[in-house]
């Protein structure tokens, strides 16, 4: 089967037009799985091209984003699709920067300032952990020039210098510019090739990028951005989160949240040691002004409409609900068996009845409408520790992933509550016996506890 044939079956799925449809809604926040290898790209592209929004894409390393960087490419072409890394050859050492990444940061940025058509933008934790530099002050610091603006070459080189662009007799990497004659060759952080800019007198007669190799011209512009390395750790700009830079109508992908979170915290206790060692004689912005940790990540993921990309874990979900069925099983039957020994007849026990069977009902609604939405809330969380409610919400929890320990937690209060319960219609059970023919009340069955 050709790719073609592919793309047509996915436009013509109705699983398809559900996430379409659920695409449109403001801030919605559900879960799509059971995607296998490229298949995600597939459905990805497909609902990209049917809606008129730009996409996140956060997957748990660089990996796995270039892998499906390549895919999407492939699939919805190379220039609606963007990589956004890290800037760091090692992510904890401030000044070692990769230049070949900060360009494609910056290009990221320029697309996303310049208000084209949206994109789809491929990253990672250990790229969202670095802040950025905000809209406002990236509008400072990016120099405009178009053909016929009338502008003087010495003030385009004092302006580079402000920029700490360095001058060079030739141009070979982002950062550096020349100067001969009546031309100004620079390498813009926001361009994968060097621009050339032709001056006649002080008019911008032409602007073309260049061949580093050859040096020979590969394409006509009319107008351009040269933006600085806005990665520099070194300088005062005020910076924000890249989440708050993005279009607020963007949907988030996001392979695990979870481990998005563990791994932005652990980027910035690391960052925080680095930053205690480094030296006080250059001035460096503190941990929390250039860095994100996972807390701030996961409050304004709230913000956007955000789609979990989740496999389903089928051993943990096949092994728990065995556990959480068999002790939702006891605990519930010891509570039965507490009401049928302190009753004589069927109609007494509807006085019992409602108190056991509210907290099950109110598991439901937690399940199907608290954790459907915030799976790791806390209402969420809470309900999935009370026993009387856990053998549901814990359920519906495990999808979205939860911690082992929390699910261990669990069971332990589930199976400890049984144990107590069980204790509890045995000393019913041996006052109740003796009982008959006498109605039972809550305050009777408080004075059986004592005997």
């Amino acid at each position: 089967m050709s790719k073609q044939n592919i793309v047509s079956a996915y436009e013509q799925s109705t699983k398809i037009k559900e996430i379409v449809k659920q695409l449109q809604q403001d801030k919605n926040h559900f879960q799509i799985s059971n995607l296998v290898g490229s298949s995600l790209s597939f459905v990805i592209s497909t609902t990209f091209k049917k809606t008129e929004k730009p996409f996140l894409l956060i997957f748990n390393d660089k990996e796995e984003a270039a892998y499906y960087l390549n895919d999407l490419e492939q699939l919805v072409g190379e220039k609606n699709v963007l990589f956004y890394p890290g800037s760091y050859r090692r992510p904890y050492q401030i000044e070692q920067t990769d230049n070949a990444n900060i360009l494609l940061r910056a290009e990221v940025l320029n697309r996303i300032n310049s208000r084209k058509k949206p994109a789809i933008i491929v990253t990672y934790p250990d790229a969202l952990f670095e802040q950025v530099i905000t809209k406002r002050e990236l509008e400072k610091n990016t120099l405009k020039l178009s053909v016929g603006e009338e502008v003087s070459l010495d003030f385009v080189n004092e302006i580079l210098f402000e920029y700490h662009f360095k001058r060079s007799d030739f141009v070979t990497e982002p950062g550096e510019f020349s100067v001969r004659g009546g031309i100004i060759d620079v390498f813009s952080f926001s361009n994968d090739e060097p621009y050339r800019i032709e001056f006649f007198g002080n008019e911008v007669d032409s602007i073309r990028t260049f061949d580093i190799e050859t040096q020979l011209s590969s394409e006509k512009l009319t107008k351009i951005n040269i933006m600085p390395n806005v990665e520099n750790k070194l300088l005062d700009e005020n910076r924000e989160s890249f989440l708050k830079y993005i279009h607020s109508k963007t949907v988030v992908f996001a392979k695990n949240t979870n481990l998005l979170t563990n791994k932005l915290d652990t980027l910035f206790e690391k960052a925080e040691s680095a930053f205690k060692i480094l030296s006080a004689e250059i001035k460096h912005g503190k941990p929390h002004e250039l860095f994100c940790n996972g807390a701030l990540i996961q409050s304004q993921l709230k913000d956007f409409l955000l789609v979990e990309i989740n496999n389903l874990p089928i051993y943990n979900l096949l092994v728990m609900f065995m556990f959480f069925f068999i002790g939702g099983y006891l605990l519930y039957s010891s509570l039965y068996a507490a009401i049928g020994a302190a009753v004589d007849n069927e109609t007494d026990t509807q006085q019992f009845m409602l108190p056991i069977l509210m907290p099950l009902i109110l598991g439901m609604y937690v399940g199907f409408f608290t954790v459907i939405d915030n799976p790791h809330g806390i209402v969420s969380q809470v309900f999935s520790y009370i026993p009387l409610t856990s053998p549901v919400v814990m359920l519906m929890r495990i999808p979205f992933g939860v911690p082992i320990w929390q699910q261990i937690l669990s069971l332990v209060i589930l199976f400890a509550t049984f144990i107590g319960t069980v204790w509890f219609a045995s000393k019913i059970y041996r006052v109740g016996i003796l009982m008959y023919g006498k109605k039972a009340s809550y305050r009777e069955i408080i004075k059986w506890l004592k005997y």
